[in-house]
């Protein structure tokens, strides 16, 4: 996972950093950029999201990756939140 703080960014450059060969998930929250993406040993996905951030002329305050925790591991392997939220309401319908 790649974590970025990098404020306000707007929906161009998050949908071209979407658009990179690799990249699985992409979630902001202003300022904070996660992306979750497949390992590709011979791909430098980070150099690709600076340029990306450059390019845009975004500012980047901080950038690096991330070991994902436990609870992004679940997220991903359960569909994502709002996966998660659909099931819990349907849980609270049948009660």
């Amino acid at each position: 996972m790649i974590e970025a703080d990098s404020p306000a960014l707007d929906a161009i450059t998050i949908e071209k950093i979407r658009d990179l060969k690799s990249v699985c998930k992409v979630a902001y929250d202003d300022p904070i950029l996660r992306i979750a993406c497949m390992r590709d040993e011979n791909e430098d996905i980070e150099e690709k999201v600076v340029n990306v951030l450059v390019s845009s002329g975004a500012r980047i305050r901080a950038i690096g990756k991330k070991d994902p925790t436990l609870e992004d591991a679940f997220i991903s392997l359960t569909g994502g939140e709002e996966e998660i939220d659909r099931f819990i309401e349907k849980g609270r319908e049948r009660t």
